[in-house]
């Protein structure tokens, strides 16, 4: 079977190029540009020589006032877009070992950097293998770069790579409400799954995090970990019961729920908290 080819948005390079205009000064603009005109396709060691020093061209502040590219420096940025060029400029067939190159020598913030890129230079999910790989690094700093606002996983992973994602983030105690995309792919296998890692937690007396119950559905919680959620929402940790009382948005409650909710927001000392409580019930009556 033929591999996919990268396939690089042209406005998407454009809103890139934009980006980096609304922060870098007409010298970094004027360097940045005449080094990527001198690139000749398909030369890895040339344009590897270009990202290495990309950090002191561009500088590293950070964030972005652009959404899409909020959770990139500068330095980032400026190196994804270097790499859409490269790829622009190289032939189908090259462009995925293009890449492959870029993660196998670059240091770890090119890795980074063209990691959290790949959604801006990949539309067909040629980059899916590579992505993979990524999520089974012992680097946590690198994890975070696929499994955090990271739009890739969402789009384009299968549902068991999706759900190793999601339980690794959990694992490493990441905030599992920054995974891209999180309420959009909650399913009842993955439901299941957390459930079981929830439960091996809190039987070895070991804490989970609070945010755990936004990779659970209510309608999916088994009587057998009823006891469970029904502690999440009187837990002396005010974010979990706050992100306990979320996932009840929307679904048909029955007593024991309601009686228990109705109790705590008497005694509620968070107010945001409280609201959502008040707000669960009321769509309830």
């Amino acid at each position: 079977m033929k591999s996919k080819a990268f396939t690089v948005v042209p406005s998407t390079q454009l809103e890139m190029k934009q980006a980096l205009e609304s922060c870098l000064d007409s010298d970094q603009l004027h360097t940045l540009s005449t080094s990527i005109e001198s690139l000749t396709a398909g030369d890895i060691n040339a344009l590897m020589a270009l990202s290495a020093k990309t950090r002191r061209l561009v500088g590293d502040a950070t964030p972005f006032i652009c959404e899409a590219f909020r959770s990139f420096s500068q330095s980032e940025l400026a190196r994804v877009y270097i790499y859409s060029h490269a790829l622009m400029s190289t032939s189908a067939e090259e462009t995925i070992k293009i890449v492959n190159d870029i993660y196998r020598y670059g240091d770890n913030l090119e890795k980074a950097a063209l990691i959290k890129g790949l959604f801006h230079l990949d539309v067909t999910g040629a980059a899916l293998e590579l992505a993979i790989t990524a999520t089974r690094t012992n680097d946590a700093d690198l994890f975070s770069d696929i499994a955090l606002s990271n739009p890739y996983p969402y789009c384009y992973f299968d549902d068991l790579h999706w759900q190793q994602l999601v339980l690794k983030t959990l694992h490493l105690k990441l905030p599992i409400t920054d995974v891209h995309g999180i309420k959009n792919r909650l399913s009842k296998s993955l439901s299941a799954k957390t459930m079981m890692y929830l439960e091996e937690l809190a039987l070895a007396g070991r804490e989970y995090p609070a945010a755990i119950w936004a990779a659970i559905r209510f309608g999916d919680i088994e009587s057998a970990y009823l006891s469970y959620f029904l502690s999440a929402l009187v837990s002396p940790n005010y974010q979990e019961r706050l992100y306990s009382c979320q996932i009840l948005q929307g679904e048909t409650l029955p007593a024991q729920i309601t009686d228990v909710l109705q109790e705590q927001v008497a005694v509620e000392t968070d107010t945001t908290t409280r609201a959502m409580q008040m707000a669960v019930l009321r769509a309830h009556i």
